[in-house]
């Protein structure tokens, strides 16, 4: 956000600006729940897989 800012601020540009952190913001909280509903998951290990 505070280098976005200095962008904005520093540009007459009007219209989208982004860069590929902005890009995956949206999906990030969906990744760290799937992970953490995988990762929670039960899983069987078999005896004789020593571990």
């Amino acid at each position: 956000v505070e280098n976005t800012s200095k962008v904005l601020l520093g540009t007459e540009a009007v219209g989208y600006t982004c860069g590929s952190s902005i890009e995956r913001t949206a999906v990030e909280p969906v990744l760290i729940k799937a992970s953490q509903e995988f990762k929670s998951m039960p899983v069987n290990i078999p005896d004789w897989l020593n571990i």
